[in-house]
This record gives C-alpha cells, structure tokens and sequence, in this order.
C-alpha cells in the first residue's frame, strides 16, 4: 500500500446540482486533507451535463494533463460530496488490490431499499439491483463486487484502469443505457439482464464490466454515501429514513437533504435529534402510542419509523400542513386552554389522542417557547400517561425555561437526563422512564 502522489478530483457543473453542492467548499477542505497526508489534489471540472461525453473528456483530460496522478475520483453533479468520505475512498483505492471503490448507493425498488448493485444471479428478479456476491476486504468496509457495480454518484478509478482500456482502444464511459426501454431490441434487452441482472445498463456499470473482464478488481466502501439532491416531492423521502438508518452516515444525508427541503430549518429539529427520536421510534411497540407535541418534519420522519403516531398543534394552519406532508401520523388541531399557573393542550384532545393506549416515546417540541408557563404543563398532565420504560425527548434545551421542565418531570424519579449537544449547537435531552 502507497500514497498517491496526486488525485484528480472531476464533477460536472450542471446549474442544478452546483448551486446545492456549494462544491467551493468541498475541495477547499479536499485540497487541505490531501496535502496534510501528502497527496496533492487538483479538481477536473467541465461546465456540461453529466453524460458520457463529459466522463470520456474529463477522463482525458486526466490522463493527460496529469501524468503524475494515479487516481480520478468522479462524482454526479447532484451528489453531496463530503471530505471524510472521499478520503476513505483514497485509502482504498491506495491498496494494491482494489482497482475501483464506490461509494455506498441505495435503489428503493418494489417497496425496499437495497443497495445500488447489479449482478448475474439477479437476472430473474424483473431487473432489480441487488446484492450479488459480495466477499469481504480484510480492510473495515470494504466489499469486492463480483461481476457489478455500484452507482457513480461516488467513485474512483486508478489510473492502470484507464491506460489498460486505452491500450485496447475502448472507450471508458459508453451510453448504452437505453431511456425508453420499450424501444430496445428485446434480444439486447434480455441478454444485458441475463448477465448483469437489470435492464439499465448505465456507463458507470459498463465501466467496471469492462474492468471487470480486463482482470481489474472492483469494491465498494460501505462506510462512504454521497447522497443526491434533486427536486422531490418531500413525502417520497420519508419512507427512506428509517430505512437508512442501517448506515448512520447515509441517514445523516437524508435528514439534512428532508431538513432542507422543508425549509424552515431555524425551527425544524435538529438533524441528531431527528436520527436519535427516528431510532427510538423504531424500538417502540406498536401498541404504544407515538405522542408529539408539537409538529413539523419529526412527524413526518417518526411516521415512517411507527404505525401510531399522534402530534398535537396548537396552530389550525401548522396542523393542516403537518397533515399534508405526513399523512401516515395523526395530526390534531388541539388548542391551547388555560390551566392553574400554564397554558396547555386540552384535556378532551389529550384523552383523544391516546384512546386507552400508553405513551411509548413522548416528544416535548411544543407549545411555543412563548406560551404562558412554557412547556411545564408536560410534567402534571403526561407523566402519568408513559409506559414502563418509556423514553422521553425534550427539544430546544438552550432556553433556561426548557431545562426546568427536564428538571421538574425528574423531580421525585430518580432518572438522568441524556443532554446532547449537536451540530449548530442545539441541546436535546433524552430521559427514559423507570421500567416499573
């Protein structure tokens, strides 16, 4: 294993994935981490859309134009790059047996999330990307990919790989990837499937086929996701989140991209407190209620996480759009009515909202930090409501008022308050109840 002396780092600029990617940013922090290792980095950027054509010219290019690197890593135009990653990806491609690394890439196909990875023994399942065999590296997260690939939202390809296919005339990125499949021969169509196991036959796949069969060795990093950005309906995301959460790192991108799109992130929760409630949730019984007070994007991410999920808002016009973009939770409109010394939800909606059942993870994220008494009115009319073991998550802990309330719904119980301090530096506490 040796460090490159260079790395050549090539994206396309298409407007749309640019303006997201603020990618000025990235390679600034890419250059620094190159040059503290010892590699020099230098960017290979074409003004184009990303397509064969802009591969082949940035693949010359690096050829080329720099005879001392020994590695390019690509990434689409859409992809959100980060540095930790793409230096875990120049650890592999450094070993003398990896070739070409990906990064980690998800297809969500017939209502399940794979990862994006083709293969032979799949020609029967309609196409669908998935696993293959795959054998484990001695290296921690990488996996060697027998006869597929990954999607090249994030890859990176030695510089052998590249001077082996020119040597033999072959063109490195191809478009054999027919749009309208219908208009395929079937005999091509059928013989593609056959062998790689889905109809889509991308340049990036087509790239590690032809490696593949001049002796190259092709892996795929687990540990690295560079996630897309694109114009979605957000509702289409949410059933990707818990799904995720089998690679933290991937979850992490979800969240920040749902955080986004949403677009009242000075408000919405906090992405380490959206994944930490998002695992809780996970873990609790379906015949507990999920209660939110309070809603927003948590409703939503907690709704794909639990079938029984109930948020209460004050607010007639927050509760209509929480019911819009999280139509699988129960969202109601419960006004607040004056109680001895606070401001609270009403007791009719709070009976409502759980119909007989025990509170499993209850969500402290409201009523406003304005309301007269703040959010105390949680500890007298729900503490009583939670299940043994019932996990308890209060948001929003920079205000002295919010941390009183975790003080006081401890008071008499002998539990400790989890505080955490995520990015931006916004506290969340995590309290869970006794088991009896």
């Amino acid at each position: 294993m040796s460090r490159l002396k260079q790395v050549v780092f090539s994206v396309p600029t298409d407007d749309q994935g640019m303006h997201h990617l603020s990618i000025t940013k990235f390679l600034q922090g890419a250059e620094l981490a190159c040059n503290a290792r010892g590699t020099d980095f230098v960017w290979n950027i074409i003004p184009a859309e990303p397509n064969t054509s802009t591969r082949n010219l940035q693949v010359n290019g690096f050829v080329w134009d720099y005879p001392e690197a020994g590695a390019q890593c690509f990434c689409d135009s859409d992809a959100i790059p980060d540095v930790e990653g793409f230096l875990l990806l120049l650890d592999a491609i450094e070993r003398d047996d990896v070739d070409i690394c990906y990064g980690w890439s998800l297809i969500h196909n017939d209502g399940d999330l794979r990862p994006n990875v083709t293969g032979a023994e799949n020609a029967d399942r309609g196409g669908a990307r998935k696993t293959d065999v795959i054998t484990p590296h001695a290296a921690p997260g990488l996996y060697e990919i027998t006869g597929g690939a990954c999607g090249a939202h994030c890859m990176i390809v030695k510089r052998r790989v590249f001077e082996a296919m020119f040597a033999q005339n072959i063109l490195p990125f191809e478009d054999v990837f027919y749009r309208d499949k219908e208009s395929e021969i079937q005999e091509v169509r059928d013989d593609w499937r056959n062998k790689h196991g889905t109809r889509k036959r991308g340049h990036d796949f087509l790239l590690s086929q032809r490696a593949a069969d001049l002796g190259f060795r092709v892996w795929l990093d687990n540990r690295v996701y560079w996630g897309h950005y694109k114009t979605v309906d957000l509702r289409k995301w949410y059933g990707q989140v818990h799904a995720l959460s089998v690679n933290v790192r991937a979850q992490r991108y979800a969240i920040d991209l749902l955080r986004e799109l949403w677009g009242n992130e000075e408000w919405t929760a906090s992405t380490d407190f959206l994944m930490r409630a998002a695992a809780e949730a996970s873990r609790i019984p379906h015949d507990r209620v999920i209660l939110e007070l309070g809603s927003g994007l948590s409703t939503a991410v907690l709704s794909r996480c639990h079938p029984n999920v109930v948020a209460l808002e004050a607010g007639e016009a927050e509760a209509e759009h929480a019911r819009e973009m999280a139509p699988n939770a129960n969202v109601m409109h419960a006004p607040l009515e004056r109680f001895d010394g606070f401001d609270w939800y009403g007791v009719d909606a709070v009976r409502e909202a759980l119909s007989g059942k025990p509170v499993g993870l209850l969500i402290v994220d409201g009523p406003a930090g304005s309301t007269r008494g703040g959010r105390i009115g949680c500890v007298s009319q729900l503490r009583d409501k939670l299940a043994p073991g019932a996990v308890v998550m209060f948001d929003d802990l920079n205000r002295e008022q919010d941390r009183d309330v975790v003080l006081a719904w401890g008071d008499g119980l002998d539990l400790d308050a989890n505080i955490t301090t995520g990015e931006g530096g916004r506290s969340f506490a995590v309290v869970r109840m006794p088991e009896e």
